[in-house]
């Protein structure tokens, strides 16, 4: 009924030329976009917590969007401080 494959797909995927793809140690696997990624999200984390705890002071002091402001600062200048350092030391952030 079906026509048969001109390969074995069972040998294709167990063939031992294929390795794993994560746990790679060099120096290709430390410029991937995962990583990249990573670094981005790492940002809007730090900006987003930032932001949250100045909304937080905000309502505690009755400032008006002072320490939103200044928090969502903190949060940015703390993963440009993180990303400097370890591309100075040249060393995966893990």
């Amino acid at each position: 009924m079906f026509a048969r494959p001109p390969f074995c797909l069972r040998n294709f995927s167990q063939a031992g030329s294929f390795g794993a793809v994560s746990g790679r140690n060099d120096a290709s696997s430390k410029h991937t976009p995962l990583r990249y990624a990573g670094l981005g999200l790492e940002l809007a984390a730090a900006v987003a917590l930032g932001a949250l705890g100045g909304q937080w002071l905000d309502r505690k002091t009755g400032a008006a969007g002072l320490f939103t402001i200044v928090g969502a600062f903190l949060g940015f200048g703390a993963t440009m401080y993180s990303l400097l350092r370890t591309l100075r030391t040249g060393r995966d952030p893990q």
